[in-house]
């Protein structure tokens, strides 16, 4: 090779890997760039026409709609796959930011798991995250995702290219347990004492702005651990199939599965006090119902009304929380006539296309399904029988989240900004 040659090669090597490491020191500083989104979502039903004023004992007249400027619509504060690892304490400082705008921007906090990448994230970064919105009074729920459990590890990053099979067994074969074995880890206990809601595999039920709120959850269904339980005003307080997956010590075991978690949150538009009640059966120190599924009286005088007799007169809204979107767990929260599922996961395809078209989701929904909002019906994902009859409504709403963070050995995104939303439920 000439000198000339050898040259021109040996400049343009220096071209590209220069060209190379700006894209990389681009793209991990993207990841950085948190943000975030106000999503809205129409929901059928009387349930949000009579939501009540922030701040005040008012409620919206018979004529109001909620989402309008005077009477704003229940607002959930939607967060997942946050990756705790060191190196990761700004996205803790704008966590800690974001929950100053608890009971004034948001009403609720829900989890869609995979909030740790590693045992530092689960020691020193998951409680001064997280506190700070339990310890705002703002009600929460809440399901696990594998990383939670099972510390991140290094990989070949393109597999998910070609692969978005589930994984099989608890945890990565080789992953490094989070966690001293047989014990919950930092994570699990924080919010298990948080009195928010905890959906691996069980369902609740919360009165939020005086909107009563039927919660169901699975554990990941990425790891084969999730075991559908339905609502509780279906009838199914006990599990349809006893759940067995990782609870909260994170080990294989019987789940809570089917486990009624009831919680009441006093106040109108701030942060209430969280009471959390937990029952053997359906409804169990909620109002007594008579034969026609009216309310009684509790034990403490006041009055209530059950499950089935909100539902019906269409008073209720029915949320699903699942960490992987799989069509399988949308198809059995359709069949229940679920009005908006939560998940996360997916990363929103973590490196995209030019305008966030995401390459992969890494479960078996389409890539435009990879974050955002969507509606999904029964047929949404072909060649997927859903085994649960027929669906009890046409469609419902679904939201991806993005995420907010990465894995330690992956920690860039391409056109695909860590986003967390806040999801606005108003009166369709």
């Amino acid at each position: 090779m000439d000198s000339h040659l050898w040259t021109r090669t040996w400049n343009a090597m220096k071209v590209g890997a220069l060209t190379a490491g700006a894209v990389a020191w681009s793209a991990a500083r993207a990841s950085r760039a948190y943000q975030l989104r106000h999503l809205t979502v129409p929901v059928p039903g009387r349930a949000l026409r009579s939501i009540a004023a922030p701040g005040s004992d008012a409620q919206v007249p018979r004529f109001g709609v909620a989402g309008t400027p005077q009477f704003p619509g229940l607002r959930v504060l939607h967060l997942s796959d946050t990756h705790l690892y060191r190196g990761r304490e700004d996205l803790v400082g704008w966590l800690r930011e974001l929950a100053k705008r608890a009971g004034t921007d948001f009403d609720l906090v829900v989890l869609t798991g995979d909030m740790l990448s590693s045992s530092y994230g689960d020691e020193f970064l998951a409680a001064p995250a997280l506190q700070p919105f339990i310890d705002s009074g703002v009600p929460g729920a809440y399901v696990f995702g594998d990383h939670d459990f099972y510390a991140s590890r290094a990989g070949n990053p393109l597999k998910y290219l070609w692969s978005t099979s589930e994984k099989s067994g608890s945890g990565s074969a080789g992953a490094k347990r989070i966690g001293e074995p047989g014990q919950s880890n930092r994570l699990s206990r924080l919010l298990a004492d948080s009195g928010w809601l905890d959906l691996n595999n069980a369902n609740g039920s919360l009165d939020v702005r005086g909107v009563r709120l039927e919660f169901s959850g699975v554990n990941d269904p990425h790891g084969h651990r999730d075991q559908y339980v339905g609502f509780d005003s279906d009838g199914v307080g006990e599990p349809r199939q006893a759940g067995v997956g990782v609870g909260e010590t994170g080990a294989a075991g019987v789940t809570s599965g089917g486990e009624t978690r009831e919680a009441e949150v006093t106040g109108t538009g701030g942060p209430g006090k969280t009471e959390v009640t937990r029952g053997d059966g359906p409804h169990q120190g909620e109002a007594s119902v008579d034969a026609s599924g009216r309310a009684g009286f509790t034990s403490a005088g006041e009055v209530g009304f059950s499950n089935e007799y909100l539902r019906a007169t269409g008073r209720s809204v029915r949320l699903g929380l699942s960490h992987a979107p799989y069509a399988r767990v949308l198809n059995q929260f359709l069949s229940d006539g679920t009005d908006l599922v939560f998940c996360g996961h997916t990363h929103g395809g973590q490196v995209c296309l030019p305008g966030g078209h995401a390459l992969v989701t890494n479960c078996d929904l389409d890539p435009q399904f990879a974050s955002g909002l969507f509606e999904w019906q029964a047929d949404t994902c072909h060649g997927i029988e859903s085994g649960t009859g027929k669906p009890d409504r046409a469609s419902m709403s679904v939201c991806v989240s993005p995420g907010l963070g990465t894995s330690p050995f992956t920690p860039w995104r391409v056109f695909c900004p860590p986003v967390a939303y806040i999801v606005e439920l108003v009166a369709a």
